[in-house]
């Protein structure tokens, strides 16, 4: 619960923030009000209608769409170090590494990737990264592939709240609060929970 709150809180202050720079640069005062008309339009947070059938009427359902492997004790932490990440980042897939220090770096030559990721390129036999020049040129991993992007500090710290969430559900199915619908692998909301 307490990582809800810290991301919760980190992310309305990165908006905050945001609005306030936007306001002055702009010389205008709609920044604001802007950022917190739009946090009071929950609709818009709401699933899309082909969300809305994948996930059924469940609202934990809902909550738990896309969070089960977001659980593990590693899903937050770089590849390279093991270290939890709580900056911008890189990413390819579900595996991050951290910007500063760069862990992001050529197998081979050791040059940084971080600066540049979308010409890193990953070889799943090596399971490590390498550059075009190195992976390509000196066939060193012929199988590599690109897919690495960078992620922002916004993205990072709403990829955060969700990690904490799944966290947050985790221990509440352990404890009886969260089970499973008979018959069906999803996780239900017990009786108990909607009468606190």
């Amino acid at each position: 619960m307490t990582g809800l709150a810290h991301y919760l809180k980190l992310l309305i202050r990165i908006g905050l923030q945001g609005a306030l720079k936007l306001e002055r640069e702009n010389g205008s005062s709609d920044g604001l009000h802007c950022f917190l008309d739009g946090l009071g339009d929950l609709e818009s947070l709401r699933p899309l209608e082909a969300e809305k059938e994948a996930i059924g009427d469940d609202p934990a359902t809902e909550l738990l769409a896309g969070l089960e492997n977001l659980a593990d004790q590693q899903s937050d932490c770089c590849i390279t170090c093991k270290e939890p990440i709580d900056d911008e980042c890189v990413m390819r897939g579900e595996q991050r590494w951290h910007i500063k220090p760069p862990h992001l770096t050529c197998a081979a030559c050791q040059n940084d990737l971080t600066t540049n990721p979308s010409e890193a390129l990953w070889s799943a036999r090596e399971k490590r990264a390498f550059c075009s020049v190195c992976a390509i040129q000196k066939n060193l991993a012929p199988d590599a592939q690109g897919g690495f992007v960078p992620v922002s500090k916004l993205q990072q710290f709403v990829f955060l709240l969700r990690v904490a969430l799944a966290r947050l559900l985790a221990v509440l199915r352990a404890g009886g609060s969260l089970g499973h619908a008979p018959g069906t692998s999803t996780m239900t909301l017990s009786p108990r929970h909607y009468s606190r």
